[in-house]
């Protein structure tokens, strides 16, 4: 968490760099099984991307493949995604905090 806090501090936490960097350890995270803190670095990192306006940037589209995946791994059920992801992005960042 040291690469995000520093670019976090440096260049927002709502900079496309910093969503990357959400991304690659959600993706460490996902890879060791646990889902749940992979799911919701995903999420933030796509709720940065489309901040940004990159929601059809090719990294958006895998980092929100990668969160329905985790959420569902994580045990949530595919009917309710959609609306976690909406509550998800309604509160942002407050979630996050």
């Amino acid at each position: 968490y040291k690469a995000l806090a520093i670019k976090k501090k440096v260049l927002g936490a709502e900079h496309p760099d910093t969503a990357t960097t959400y991304n690659n350890i959600a993706l460490a995270y996902h890879a060791q099984g646990d889902y749940d803190k992979a799911r919701d670095l995903f999420c933030r990192a796509v709720i940065v991307m489309n901040i940004r306006k990159l929601g059809e940037h090719p990294h958006t589209r895998s980092a929100f493949t990668s969160m329905r995946d985790a959420y569902l791994k994580a045990g949530g059920k595919e009917e309710n995604f959609d609306g976690w992801f909406k509550e998800r992005t309604a509160n942002y960042p407050v979630w996050c905090e």
